[in-house]
């Protein structure tokens, strides 16, 4: 378990001594555990040099990753045959909620890379910007891996937003480009800049308010006194990253949902 951690600058290096000439996890590596990581925030962690390398932030294999309200940022997997610039999760049964994935980089799966018959759900994730050689910069997926993506922003990754799959299912998300799927929309999400605190959450007017699926509320919306003023918000979950029941935790408190 990791509560309110930052992990920044941490590097995967392999030796050209080494053989095989792989390197997993720049931050973080884990295999066959169980993690779950609250409100920590991956920062400029690479895997570099080798053949083969995966997960400039997390690398985990065979077992499970819960990630709330976390933020990975600038992360990169370099050389040629590079997956997973922030996360690649092989064999693994993966939750992510209300997370921010932006601004990483690899040859291919620059936000995420899943494999070896992963099963993944995201739920009011923002992927943002992440940039790939080849396949796709904001999700990739191998050929017996699925994941289900609700009330999520997928925008501004190059060469294409998602991609692979065995199965892969988008409703109620805001995707470049447009996706198959409920109540899908292909229109700019007007995300602020870049925060420190709060990394790209939606200007007034953005088409995320309101828009996500509406089996799930806003556990905090205009109401509450910490909300920006003359920014209206109705308790039907908003897309992407500060939306939805569990969007209360980017001001503290714990929770597994």
């Amino acid at each position: 378990m990791g509560v309110d951690c930052s992990f920044i600058d941490n590097q995967c290096h392999v030796s050209s001594e080494a053989y095989p000439l792989i390197g997993y996890g720049g931050a973080i590596y884990a295999r066959e555990s169980s993690l779950w990581l609250l409100r920590c925030d991956f920062d400029q962690n690479a895997v570099r040099n080798g053949d083969v390398g995966e997960g400039g932030a997390i690398s985990s294999a065979d077992g499970s990753l819960t990630r709330q309200v976390c933020v990975l940022r600038g992360n990169y997997v370099s050389g040629a045959d590079k997956r997973g610039g922030a996360i690649s999760a092989r064999g693994d049964q993966l939750t992510m909620r209300n997370c921010v994935v932006a601004d990483n980089a690899a040859t291919s799966g620059a936000g995420v890379y899943y494999s070896g018959d992963a099963k993944a759900k995201l739920r009011h994730c923002t992927i943002y910007e992440n940039s790939a050689q080849s396949d796709a910069g904001g999700i990739l997926l191998d050929t017996t891996s699925s994941a289900r993506l609700t009330n999520c922003v997928l925008w501004g990754n190059v060469p294409a937003q998602a991609a692979g799959g065995a199965e892969l299912a988008i409703d109620y998300s805001v995707v470049q480009g447009g996706a198959p799927g409920t109540g899908n929309i292909d229109e700019n999400p007007r995300l602020a800049p870049q925060r420190r605190d709060f990394p790209l959450p939606p200007e007034r007017g953005s088409p995320c308010i309101d828009a996500g699926d509406p089996g799930f509320l806003d556990a905090i919306s205009d109401w509450h006194p910490r909300w920006p003023r003359r920014f209206p918000d109705a308790p039907r979950s908003d897309i992407g990253a500060y939306g939805g029941p569990g969007n209360y935790l980017w001001l503290g408190g714990e929770s597994i949902e």
